[in-house]
């Protein structure tokens, strides 16, 4: 497959990444400003309302561009996409909750209640099996409903399959919360964000938007720059842990032209006494200044059902997928 490896600056004012999770008190975001040819990364803070989320991100740089990174799937899997006949993601999520996608947003609480127009499952546990989803949407195993960003060739891991909504590792719900309370209603406003890779290649959209958006994935930014938290026998909700980790987020930020805000670095070097969430969040915002920088391409492979229907994660190399 033809891999897009085009390295390029982007002329973006502001990055804003967010670690996203259903519970409010677990959506953290960092910012970075451009200052000139320097960049200042703020410190941590509370997503909060999510009804102007968009609008108070433009408003942070009011005569620039700006892109937001968010910690979960947009996009969904081909398998399904066939089942339920839906050629590309946009047009699908603009109709989300109108017939014949009402109960799209509602987790099915029995199996009988799983379709392919209500694929996320279950809505609580207790008696639930990935079976039920497999024989309701035809798949012959779960790696039917990943798409091909979920697998990794560098790890040999996979993400949790978007519509299995229980577990520690489950994506879905948060990415429900995201497209229906945020996504949806910005696509559909009067001035829309742009949706990396939907609608383009990155430095397009950038060029002509005054904010894009795009999926990331922090733990992969671990490896970027060498963080001891992606070691056995490390973990990122042990606090001392990630303060291990202190002096290497800075040394990336150096190495990236970025300084931190005095709350910033304190934070760093504390391990983020807030939680893990607020340490993805400024991984995450870091890995997305390397490929606002030009030192990393966005990755997108050349295939059409990528960028239209499954999304990419940001900054991982084209060829870095492989499905069993």
């Amino acid at each position: 497959m033809k891999e897009i490896e085009t390295k390029s600056r982007l002329g973006i004012d502001q990055i804003v990444h967010a670690d996203w999770s259903v519970n409010p008190k677990r959506r953290w975001q960092v910012r970075i400003e451009r200052l000139d040819e320097q960049w200042l990364v703020h410190a941590p803070e509370l997503v909060g309302d999510l009804s102007n989320f968009l609008e108070r991100i433009e408003a942070g740089a009011p005569h620039g561009r700006s892109i937001l990174g968010i910690d979960l799937p947009i996009g969904v899997p081909a398998f399904w996409a066939r089942q339920a006949r839906v050629d590309a993601f946009l047009p699908m999520l603009a109709s989300l909750g109108a017939p014949p996608w009402e109960d799209f947003y509602n987790p099915a609480e029995t199996s009988d209640q799983i379709s392919p127009h209500r694929p996320f499952y279950p809505k609580r546990p207790g008696g639930t099996k990935q079976a039920h989803l497999l024989d309701a949407l035809g798949a012959r195993s779960m790696n039917d409903l990943r798409r091909r960003v979920d697998f990794s060739a560098d790890t040999n891991r996979a993400a949790s399959p978007l519509f299995w909504t229980i577990g520690a590792a489950q994506v879905g719900k948060a990415a429900l919360t995201f497209w229906r309370e945020v996504l949806q209603p910005g696509l559909i406003s009067s001035n829309p964000p742009a949706l990396w890779p939907f609608q383009g290649d990155l430095k397009g959209l950038t060029d002509q938007s005054t904010l894009t958006v795009c999926e990331t994935y922090p733990a992969e930014v671990y490896e970027w720059f060498e963080l001891g938290i992606r070691k056995s026998g490390k973990a990122k909700t042990n606090q001392d842990h990630r303060a291990e980790d202190a002096q290497a987020i800075l040394d990336a930020g150096a190495m990236l032209g970025a300084a931190f805000t005095p709350e910033a670095a304190a934070n760093i070097n504390d391990g983020f006494e807030m939680g893990d969430d607020a340490f993805d969040a400024m991984v995450g915002a870091l890995g997305m200044l390397q490929v606002v920088r030009g030192q990393r391409a966005p990755g997108t492979p050349d295939d059409l059902t990528v960028r239209q229907l499954e999304g990419w994660i940001l900054g991982r190399r084209a060829g870095a997928t492989s499905p069993p």
